[in-house]
């Protein structure tokens, strides 16, 4: 009985053949003999003679150099390494299957040899293994058997002596000595590059990362870990033919992922800790202008029409301040542990050395009290922020509101700890 992975797959083909030979205006007598040349032409024996003939024209290959230029000619690589536990996305340390490149109409032949059969292993694997459950599933004969296989395996041109580069390709002089040089050709390992997106796409879009991506948006408690890639940069193949390209970058849209590989960012050169108070000498009025404009227009906003849409606007906006106060404690805890010590920071408030100095790192888990003065601090600072960068338009803030603010910082306490 045939695998029903096979049996979709020529199903599959054989409507697509259809639909492009049955018009509007095919008369029922010659739709009938069109459907009966279908099941001929979509027969596993005679698809499979027609295959092993197309094969050829299609190349498997770890580091396809059409991904550098898509008129690039060289032979085909298949690069084999071994696995080491270097914490390396590389070569051997990854398991892939070759990409493939060619003839964009001979592609069928390839997605036909990598169907997972009911086992669970591909065509390919079984009749690199000549098993009797693919001589089954063929039932052909011993001699024809050989020779489709054979034609099939036309795909892995893998022997062939890699005779010359190309001019297409990426150039790169690499220096052995002080008067020698190696010129070495980039080609892009398209099955890492396209494994990298999977594993990426992966973290970004799974149900645990959505599930958590929604309760930070919605500002509610998530009990597992959530994780990020920021800064993503997508890359495209091929432009509106990425077909042309191989096999991978056609399944995945021609678009791939560039990782950020900007060195790291220093504080050490140009940051100063605060020499006084944090709030009164060092958080600069005009980088918080923007967003104190933002939650005046909301307080405005809110007095005129107390919805619930208008109340988190109005919250988010606070909450969005505190945070940006945390990022600069981030930064100034990134410098060397114990700069406080120094005599210039002598009148530095003494909490605000135990908040900033990550000298005092673990005893800031044990006492904690330090935090309140943080969050008092953080609302006396906010409110003259607002008044002075609102000057008359500014509002009166009571009593009330006072608490109101000061509740909301204490909510963004993990991020101020």
């Amino acid at each position: 009985m045939l695998d029903p992975a096979i049996k979709t797959f020529l199903n599959e083909r054989r409507l697509l053949w259809l639909s492009k030979k049955i018009k509007g205006n095919i008369t029922p007598e010659d739709k009938k003999i069109v459907e009966k040349q279908s099941l001929e032409a979509y027969s596993l024996h005679n698809w499979l003679f027609l295959a092993a003939q197309r094969a050829y024209q299609l190349s498997a290959s770890t580091h396809p150099g059409k991904f550098s230029h898509p008129d690039v000619k060289i032979n085909p690589i298949i690069a084999k390494s071994g696995r080491s536990a270097d914490g390396f996305l590389r070569s051997g340390n990854v398991s892939v299957i070759p990409d493939v490149y060619g003839n964009a109409a001979a592609l069928d032949v390839y997605k036909f040899l990598n169907l997972r059969l009911a086992d669970g292993e591909t065509i390919m694997s079984h009749l690199e293994r000549q098993s009797s459950e693919i001589k089954a599933q063929f039932d052909l004969p011993e001699a024809i058997f050989n020779t489709i296989t054979a034609g099939l395996f036309a795909i892995k041109k893998t022997e062939q002596p890699i005779k010359n580069t190309s001019g297409k390709l990426k150039q790169v002089y690499f220096p052995v000595d002080a008067k020698t040089y190696h010129l070495l050709s980039i080609l892009t390992p398209s099955s890492l590059v396209f494994k990298l997106k999977e594993r990426i796409n992966s973290l970004r879009f799974s149900l645990h990362a959505r599930t958590a991506c929604d309760a930070q948006k919605n500002n509610q408690f998530f009990a597992g870990e959530f994780s990020e890639i920021v800064n993503l940069t997508l890359i495209r193949y091929g432009g509106t033919k990425p077909q042309n390209i191989s096999v991978l970058n056609n399944e995945n849209g021609g678009t791939a992922y560039l990782l950020p590989s900007m060195p790291p960012s220093l504080f050490s050169d140009t940051l100063q800790p605060p020499k006084t108070c944090f709030f009164e000498s060092y958080l600069e009025h005009t980088d918080y202008q923007d967003i104190f404009e933002a939650w005046h227009h909301q307080k405005m906003l809110l007095r005129k029409n107390k919805t619930a849409k208008a109340k988190k606007a109005y919250d988010q906006c606070i909450q969005n301040i505190i945070y940006r106060i945390a990022d600069t404690v981030w930064q100034i805890r990134q410098l060397k542990a114990g700069w406080s010590l120094t005599e210039a920071y002598r009148h530095l408030p003494r909490y605000q050395k135990f908040w900033l100095d990550q000298r005092y790192v673990h005893k800031r888990k044990i006492w904690p009290n330090y935090l309140v003065t943080v969050k008092q601090d953080s609302t006396g600072w906010f409110l003259n922020q607002y008044t002075k960068i609102l000057g008359d338009r500014a509002f009166n803030v009571e009593h009330d509101e006072r608490k109101q603010i000061y509740a909301l910082i204490d909510r963004c306490e993990e991020a101020l700890r």
